[in-house]
């Protein structure tokens, strides 16, 4: 059951009680609200993500088992809290530069700890300027 499912049946009820030219209006309000369930929304996945530098092409690459939106929210935290501990904050801290929260991305989304773990350790090793302090790529076995 699709949102053009609910706005039919919508459309039938109001028609009732509202005049035609309103119905169409608030049908075509609520499809635009509403979401197809279907759609995937990729922040809300768990797994490996990448955060960007606004100014230069560093990106800092983390992994997290929860939703991507609520680590990314607690960087931005961070982030205002001025916390040392943060990768980001010392970005802008030693340049200057803004994060670019918005144009965070997924990388993978993955379900199981360590494939997490070593796509991360993967990912931190293929983009060579990483805000990433700590080496994740010491997890990797020697080939």
């Amino acid at each position: 059951m699709g949102v053009l499912y609910f706005a039919r049946v919508l459309k039938r009820v109001l028609i009732w009680e509202v005049p035609l030219f309103l119905c169409s209006f608030v049908i075509c309000c609520v499809a635009n609200i509403l979401r197809n369930p279907k759609d995937k929304i990729e922040l809300e996945n768990q797994g490996v993500y990448e955060i960007p530098c606004k100014v230069c092409p560093a990106t800092y690459i983390g992994q997290t088992n929860r939703r991507i939106s609520a680590r990314i929210a607690e960087h931005k935290n961070a982030v205002k809290k001025e916390e040392k501990s943060s990768s980001l904050f010392q970005h802008i801290k030693t340049t200057g530069h803004e994060i670019d929260f918005e144009r965070t991305k997924l990388i993978s989304k993955t379900e199981h700890f360590n494939s997490r773990i070593i796509m991360e350790a993967i990912e931190i090793e293929k983009h060579p300027n990483n805000m990433n302090k700590r080496d994740d790529t010491s997890r990797l076995p020697d080939i």
